[in-house]
């Protein structure tokens, strides 16, 4: 269960070090995900939201390459995340850091009635 009350003020103080943008908080409520901009480039990141014994949580870059992300969304189990990436949608495996492109396709049905 997530503890909401005051969450928004929360992440709003998190030294992150970069712009954020697109945050997002995990169904499991331990880890944000975010687009952090660099130097122009976009790329995914994830922040710790667990408190580890006085120890401060640091940023954790889960993608590297120069195209344009946007909207990320945990996976209901908190342990993957899609987003799009220049327009195509991708998932990355948080432990293992590897991106995947998803196959999406649709049938087009049109009714000239």
């Amino acid at each position: 269960m997530v503890a909401a009350d005051g969450l928004r003020e929360r992440l709003r103080l998190l030294p992150l070090g970069m712009d954020a943008s697109d945050l997002a908080v995990s169904p499991d409520g331990k880890t944000l995900v975010y687009v952090g901009t660099m130097a122009g480039q976009d790329n995914l990141y994830t922040y710790s939201l667990e408190r580890n014994g006085g120890e401060r949580a640091t940023p954790r870059q889960l993608t590297s390459t120069g195209a344009p992300k946007r909207s990320p969304v945990f996976s209901s189990d908190s342990k993957s995340i899609t987003y799009l990436e220049a327009g195509r949608v991708q998932v990355i495996d948080q432990a293992t850091r590897t991106p995947r492109p998803v196959a999406i396709s649709a049938d087009l049905v049109e009714r000239f009635d």
